[in-house]
């Protein structure tokens, strides 16, 4: 990944438009491959699909990420190692396993309490919508069909997707004009003051990424535990970490969720 300063003479020409590309052809794929399970299975909703089912058909959306971001970093930049990061060291597991760990404990509650004291909101709503998933696995495959997705899949394409391709196409260049004028000068990734660009790459990729997994009662939380991802992958300049952190979250709330059952 390239660092703060790198910028001049950079050959990477993929950007924002690569990030939608991915995020809308991934709706349109989950859309589609969801209402054929609904016709050709004769479920009256895509919620009546048993949870291996629900999984695969989930499994498209990731799958869709995955080959726009790859594609745009091999035709259009340096490959998906250089341009976005994808390394692994085994200082990585540790350090990883810990920030997800700690995301999930102390991150979460500290963001999600305070807003469900100020809303009067039941705290049962804000996990609702995983216990219905965990509630599903009541056999083996479901059990494996939940796990693959939301701990093996889901972290290792969502990283390589937010942290990778759209926290490096926020941060590679000025990608926001009104921003520029609002901070003249300060959007420059070829000075120091690039830093800010660190910023807004973060703050908007963490945006995106909480927003696409439409869960409004859960938004605050997963902004905030984006932004702790983007921290581990700028900070160590790969994704090894940040991968292993978000396996590592959604490992403790499926663990929970099916030992709760």
């Amino acid at each position: 990944m390239a660092a703060v300063g790198q910028v001049p003479g950079d050959a990477r020409r993929w950007g924002l438009g690569d990030v939608w590309l991915g995020i809308l052809g991934s709706i349109v794929v989950v859309v589609f491959v969801g209402s054929a399970i609904v016709a050709l299975g004769g479920y009256d909703d895509f919620d009546d699909a048993p949870i291996w089912l629900f999984s695969l058909a989930n499994a498209p959306l990731h799958l869709t990420m995955l080959v726009v971001a790859v594609w745009a970093v091999t035709t259009k930049g340096r490959g998906v190692v250089a341009d976005l990061g994808l390394e692994f060291k085994a200082s990585d597991v540790g350090t990883g396993v810990l920030a997800g760990v700690l995301a999930q404990f102390i991150v979460v509650p500290a963001v999600t309490y305070p807003i469900i004291w100020a809303t009067d909101t039941d705290a049962d709503e804000i996990s609702e919508t995983a216990r219905d998933l965990a509630d599903r696995a009541t056999n083996a495959p479901g059990v494996i069909a939940l796990v693959f997705t939301t701990v093996i899949l889901a972290p290792i394409v969502e990283e390589i997707f937010f942290r990778g391709l759209a926290f490096e196409a926020y941060k590679k260049r000025r990608n926001l004009p009104w921003l520029e004028r609002l901070l003249p000068g300060r959007l420059r990734p070829d000075t120091t003051a690039g830093r800010w660009n660190l910023w807004v790459a973060a703050l908007f990729s963490s945006v995106i990424f909480s927003a696409v997994h439409f869960q409004p009662l859960l938004f605050p939380a997963l902004f905030a535990v984006g932004l702790v991802f983007a921290w581990l992958a700028q900070r160590y300049q790969r994704l090894g970490a940040a991968i292993w952190a978000h396996a590592a979250f959604n490992a403790t709330t499926v663990i929970s969720l099916l030992a709760l059952d």
